[in-house]
């Protein structure tokens, strides 16, 4: 298993959902429905990299600053997802900062599949990077399904609290 190649895929994923909701002309439900799909694919796949890849590398002088970098474009990128989840995907400062996320998503991408993986490559061991791909996707596939925005957690809980409605006694087969 391949370290680099697994991130390079998650990249891939996230491309195309950004491209879905900054080119689709999609109806809001299903820019909400790709939205979701685009933040548990971006929370996962940072939440791994960061434990998984990030960590040894802020362990080494000759890639602690590059580490610290990503990391903090992975915050600007959690700001601008948690900006979206707040705005209406029928905006049009929805769709602006639709198109800012894929802008900082692509340069991360970038220099994260160059300069970054160059770095990796010098001080990480290969067997090691073995290692780190197979806790990767272990990771991101079981981190994945309890990735939510607030909006989808907050509806859930609502749904949650209604009462469930009553059924009838002809629905029971009790009533005449």
């Amino acid at each position: 298993m391949d370290l680099y190649r697994l991130i390079t895929e998650d990249h891939q994923e996230i491309r195309k959902t950004v491209k879905l909701l900054v080119d689709g002309d999609r109806s809001a439900r299903m820019r909400e429905k790709d939205f979701l799909s685009l933040w548990r694919e971006v929370m996962s796949h940072q939440i791994a990299e960061e434990k998984v890849f990030y960590s040894p590398l802020l362990e080494s002088d000759e890639t602690e600053l590059i580490a610290n970098e990503a990391i903090e474009k992975h915050g600007l990128v959690r700001t601008v997802l948690r900006e979206l989840d707040k705005a209406t995907p029928a905006g049009a400062d929805w769709a602006a900062k639709v198109k800012v996320l894929g802008e900082l998503l692509e340069g991360h991408f970038r220099d994260e599949e160059g300069e970054t993986f160059k770095m990796a490559r010098a001080v990480l061991a290969d067997e090691d990077v073995e290692a780190m791909a197979k806790e990767f996707a272990a990771m991101k596939k079981r981190i994945a399904p309890m990735q939510e925005p607030e909006t989808a957690r907050a509806a859930a809980q609502r749904r949650l609290a209604e009462p469930l409605p009553t059924p009838s006694p002809r629905a029971c087969g009790i009533a005449p």
